[in-house]
């Protein structure tokens, strides 16, 4: 597993990738925080176990509660951030 992950790093920079691009592919399945708003004002904030998916019409994302262990599906304007 480590000789693939070198390989795809030295893959990505070989072939130009941002900064962004590099962070997006290594930080799949690592914890995030999500933060949600709604008027301007934060609704909604938790931590997920790993990888966060949005949901079929775009409109929300899902993932698995760090905190409660739950499934956790929005509907709004969520910001997710996580380690590069």
């Amino acid at each position: 597993m480590k000789k693939f992950v070198v390989a795809v790093a030295v893959m990505m920079l070989a072939s130009g990738c941002t900064d962004a691009e590099r962070a997006k592919v290594f930080a799949l399945g690592s914890e995030a925080q999500v933060t949600c708003y709604s008027g301007g004002k934060q609704i909604f904030s938790d931590e997920s176990t790993g990888k966060i998916l949005a949901d079929e019409t775009g409109a929300g994302v899902y993932f698995k509660s760090k905190r409660t262990g739950r499934l956790v599906h929005t509907y709004a304007d969520c910001i997710v951030e996580q380690e590069a």
